[in-house]
Parts: structure tokens; C-alpha cells; sequence
């Protein structure tokens, strides 16, 4: 029940022109209670508690002593996080990553990174990411850790507060005028591999073919063939050149599908269009991974010599089959587009499992 939720008891400024509620399909979000003016300030917060090491190196044990140096009162709020908003995380280290921010950005326009420190945001996190946001989230000034986020337009009463985040509060207001002198960049590159991989002209000419394939208007064509997607990594295998030029390809397209998506229908449709296919893509990776454990299950099986039970054996081989990822692809292959209510359906889930039964038997 959403009335009883733990994040009812995060402690929201009374002042604060928001309020969470849960937001369909995406946990929950921060919604605007008031009309909220391009420019206004939605929220400055002040960390629950900092790490000053890189976000890689964090461990367990750095995330058990930061909470337990904080008072009992905001050890309540921290315990109050949710994975996905439904059950709580399973270690500390989880719950961190998840609602924590980076704050070894430059301070302000001078130049120069600060020291490595990782902010634990009760309330930041749960501004819902955006390809096309109506908020933004930058970096405080040397000696401040608090994180304010502004609105980059209105905002209606009811609207979700959706954040792209940002690692600088530079903007084109702040450099118009200035005069910005680039160093010689030479020396720190100096120790980077150089020259053309004989086998750039080769790739290109794949990248070509590939993309007459993809693309219909000719002026489209020269603008991404002219970006040059060849590579030019100088020891690297044909396959892994031509791998990385095509996935190149995809995110040139995807963007502008996005670009496309916001001239067509605007902010919501190129919205719908970003939430839609990375909600595919999680799906399609979530039963990957599914099927690369089962067949690494499998393998163990076998070299044990042992015979598993039929639990232990569907365990695995329902896995194995890669039913569900072959499913995923002929949902692409034949453009169904079902209603996401019905792909999370139990029902739909079923008939997945009985496909899955059959196959394998």
C-alpha cells in the first residue's frame, strides 16, 4: 500500500513545491504540488553522509561505518531506502550506490577536480531520469556538498521533477562572452597508442554498406557517413573494429531517432520513445544474464558427475533453452508492440514457461 509506504516518512522540506508518490513504472517520484517557473529552484539538499573515495573502491564496510557515525534519527532515513521501491536492499553498499551522487566535479569555473567523494541523497534519487528533462541537478561550489536542482522549464502542478544529471554548473549563460585558451594537449597524450589500424579502409567500407542499408535520406547519409565511424585503433582485430563501428552506428541512429521523436510529437513523445526502449533493453539483458548463469549452472552440473533432481535440473535448463531471449527477439522481429501491463502479466509469463517446457522436451 502506497499510503504506508516507507518513503511517506522521508523528511521533505515544508517548504519544498513537490511530494512523492509512486510513479507508474518507474518506483517512485517527485511530483510538483505548484507551478514551479523555469529557473526556480526545486530542491537543495544536504548529503546524509559523504565518501571521499572513488565510487569503485567504496565497500561495505566504508558504507557500515559512514551510517554508523550518523545520528539515530537519519539512521531511521536511511533505512527507510528501498530497492525499486519495494523491498529493502540486501546490503548497505546496494542501498548506496543507488542514491548516492558524484562530487569530484570542478568547482564551479575553475578548473581542477576536487578530491573523490560520493554523496548519499535521500531525496535527489528519487528524481526520475530523463532523455529529455525538465529538471537538472549541478555541482555545488568549492567547500559545499549541498546538491540543488533547478527547473530547465515550467513544470505543472501534478508533473514529474525529471532529472538529467549534470557534472558542472556551467551553462552557455556563464561562458558567452568568455575566451576559452586550450593547452597544448599533446603531452598527455603522449603515451596514448598512435597511428591508423591497416584495416581502417576495410571497416569503412563495411560502415558504408551498413549504413545505405539503414538509411533512406540521402543528406542523413552524408551527415553520419562524414563522422566517420571507420576507427582507427591502431592494433585492433578487424571483428572488434567493425563490432564498435556498428555499435557506433546504432547510438548515431538512436539519437536521432530521440531528435526525431521530440520534432514530430515533442517532449512526450520523445520521452515515451526513451522509456519504452530501454525498458526493452533491460528486459532483453535481465533474460541474457538469465542464460548465461544457467549455462555456466550446466556446466558445474556436468562436472560434478552428479545427477541432478528434476528441480535442480529445470533449475538450469529452462535458462539454457534461451526461450525467453529468442521470445524478446520475436516481439522485434515481428514489430508486436503489447501494452506493458500485459508483457508483466502472470498469464504471459505462463505461456512463456509452457513454450519453454515444450522446446526442451
Amino acid at each position: 500500500m502506497s499510503s504506508t509506504h516507507p518513503y511517506r516518512s522521508f523528511h521533505i522540506p515544508h517548504d519544498a513545491p513537490f511530494k512523492l508518490k509512486p510513479s507508474p513504472g518507474q518506483g517512485w517520484g517527485v511530483f510538483a504540488t505548484r507551478q514551479i517557473a523555469r529557473g526556480a529552484t526545486i530542491l537543495k539538499e544536504r548529503p546524509l553522509f559523504v565518501i571521499r573515495k572513488p565510487h569503485p573502491y567504496i565497500t561495505a564496510d566504508d558504507v557500515w561505518r559512514a551510517f554508523q557515525q550518523l545520528p539515530p534519527r537519519q539512521q531511521q532515513q536511511f533505512l527507510l531506502l528501498r530497492d525499486n521501491a519495494s523491498s529493502p536492499f540486501s546490503d548497505m553498499n546496494a542501498a548506496f550506490a543507488e542514491n548516492s551522487f558524484n562530487l569530484a566535479t570542478p568547482d564551479g569555473l575553475r578548473p581542477g577536480p576536487r578530491p573523490p567523494a560520493q554523496g548519499l541523497f535521500l531525496l535527489h534519487s528519487r528524481l526520475n531520469h530523463a532523455c529529455v528533462p525538465n529538471a537538472t541537478i549541478p555541482t555545488t561550489d568549492a567547500g559545499v556538498e549541498d546538491v540543488t536542482s533547478f527547473a530547465t522549464r515550467d513544470i505543472a502542478p501534478g508533473r514529474r521533477s525529471r532529472s538529467q544529471i549534470l557534472d558542472s554548473t556551467l551553462s552557455a549563460e556563464t561562458l558567452r562572452g568568455q575566451h576559452l585558451t586550450i593547452p597544448n594537449l599533446e603531452p598527455a597524450f603522449a603515451s596514448w597508442k598512435q597511428g591508423i589500424n591497416p584495416l581502417y579502409e576495410d571497416v569503412k567500407q563495411a560502415v558504408d554498406q551498413r549504413l545505405e542499408g539503414l538509411i533512406e535520406n540521402e543528406r542523413a547519409m552524408k551527415k553520419v557517413k562524414a563522422a566517420d565511424i571507420g576507427f582507427w585503433f591502431p592494433d585492433a582485430t578487424y571483428e572488434t573494429l567493425e563490432t564498435v563501428a556498428f555499435y557506433c552506428i546504432w547510438l548515431f541512429l538512436w539519437d536521432d531517432a530521440i531528435d526525431g521523436a521530440d520534432l514530430d510529437g515533442g517532449v512526450l513523445v520523445a520521452e515515451e520513445y526513451c522509456q519504452k526502449s530501454v525498458a526493452e533493453r533491460k528486459v532483453l539483458f535481465g533474460h541474457l544474464s538469465e542464460y548465461m548463469e544457467a549455462c555456466v549452472t550446466e556446466y558445474r552440473w556436468r562436472q560434478s558427475g552428479l545427477a541432478p533432481s528434476v528441480d535442480e535440473f529445470y533449475s538450469w535448463r529452462l535458462g539454457t533453452s534461451s526461450v525467453d531471449v529468442m521470445l524478446d527477439l520475436c516481439k522485434m522481429l515481428n514489430r508486436i508492440d503489447l501494452p506493458g501491463d500485459i508483457l508483466r502479466s502472470n498469464e504471459l509469463r505462463a505461456m512463456g514457461l509452457s513454450v519453454n517446457k515444450l522446446l526442451i522436451l
